[in-house]
């Protein structure tokens, strides 16, 4: 099966119930190349655009979308928000208007993490998450 951005309607409401906010959010599937950062930005690239152009304004990335968790160049990983990879999507989120969400390996000097950055329409990193 082809790599597809799968778009869906969700809708955000309060504790009351009340309708907040409507969009329409892009959940991408896509193979994951251990260690293959270029090529997984390059597909990720791709499935943004796609996702841009079916009307999505937000879109959301796989875990560790840039090397790939489990692969031994996780050690090679970059600063957030300083990053090639971070760079790259804050480039994507401008180019298309659109809010991004991606799993970053993340390296915070000796250790590495599993981060994700949100980038904004005016792509900022405003929020990184990390376990």
């Amino acid at each position: 099966m082809p790599n597809r951005a799968r778009t869906v309607l969700t809708v955000a409401s309060t504790a009351e119930n009340r309708l907040v906010a409507e969009f329409k959010l892009a959940l991408v599937q896509m193979r994951v190349e251990g260690g293959c950062k270029a090529a997984n930005l390059e597909r990720a690239a791709r499935l943004v655009k796609e996702a841009a152009e079916n009307e999505a304004q937000v879109v959301l990335l796989p875990e560790a979308m840039d090397l790939g968790w489990t692969h031994p160049s996780a050690h090679e990983a970059e600063s957030i928000p300083v990053g090639k990879s971070c760079a790259r999507l804050r480039e994507l989120a401008r180019e298309h208007h659109l809010f991004v969400c991606s799993g970053l390996v993340e390296r915070a000097g000796e250790p590495c993490f599993n981060a994700a950055c949100w980038l904004i329409l005016r792509a900022r990193c405003c929020c990184i998450i990390g376990s």
